[in-house]
């Protein structure tokens, strides 16, 4: 949904969210925005591919005697800015859910959705259990490389200072 509307339902869409935050608990905010900084080489690939390869009438045309190829395109500026708005959204509403939610109504919640799954003969069951398995495993696996991370800057910072006092 929030892929599908403009810039107004976007301001929206991010009020809401904002607004959500702040009644719920603002620390909530800090894991979305590590993983928006995370992104940031994708969001910036995301808006060069937008800005530059979607046809259209060349930004600042106005200001020029002539019509470089080079320039990124006002409908690609558009949508870019778009697109990258609407995943961040999408990021940070995700964010919430996962904070908010427990297993037990994650489970519940994917099982009702995989319902149209099973007329194609896709255990629904299954499905809920896999994809709360993987979130759960994700939350390890992110906590352990948090761990080695912050020990391997520790180990670092340490050598560092041997080196240096030798």
């Amino acid at each position: 949904l929030i892929s599908m509307v403009d810039l107004t339902g976007l301001i929206l869409a991010g009020t809401a969210l904002a607004v959500l935050y702040l009644l719920i608990d603002p620390e909530y905010f800090r894991p979305a925005w590590m993983m928006i900084r995370r992104m940031r080489w994708f969001f910036l690939s995301i808006t060069i591919i937008y800005f530059w390869y979607t046809p259209g009438q060349p930004l600042f045309f106005h200001l020029l005697p002539f019509s470089p190829g080079w320039l990124p395109t006002l409908q690609g500026v558009e949508t870019g800015v778009l697109r990258v708005i609407s995943l961040i959204l999408i990021i940070m509403a995700v964010n919430l859910l996962l904070r908010t939610s427990s297993q037990d109504q994650l489970f519940a919640a994917i099982h009702w959705m995989a319902r149209p799954l099973s007329w194609l003969g896709i255990s629904r069951d299954r499905l809920a259990v896999r994809m709360v398995l993987v979130m759960a495993s994700l939350a390890e696996v992110q906590n352990m490389v948090r761990q080695i991370m912050d020990n391997m800057k520790g180990k670092g910072r340490s050598l560092a200072c041997i080196g240096h006092f030798s």
